[in-house]
């Protein structure tokens, strides 16, 4: 039910929704830096949404190396992968 009510959202609308939520999170990260769910859910909000200013998409691609980093810390190495190729 939740994905289906997720497509009806205009994609446009879904794009700043994932920036928004991954800009809050992304404000979280600073308040509590040692949380590193945090950065997941930042990272994977942004990575859904469509940035375009060169400064955030810099800040994107410094979180994708952090996210891939705690991963392969954890020995996810599939979700690593995924996040250090988003940095690319």
């Amino acid at each position: 039910m939740h994905k289906a009510a997720y497509e009806l959202i205009e994609d446009k609308r879904r794009n700043e929704i994932h920036y928004h939520l991954g800009k809050f999170y992304k404000e979280q990260i600073k308040e509590n830096p040692e949380d590193e769910r945090l950065v997941f859910e930042a990272v994977n909000q942004l990575n859904n949404s469509d940035i375009t200013v060169a400064e955030e998409k810099e800040e994107l691609l410094h979180l994708n190396i952090k996210a891939g980093g705690l991963a392969q810390s954890a020995n996810a190495y599939e979700t690593a992968l995924s996040y250090f190729n988003s940095a690319i």
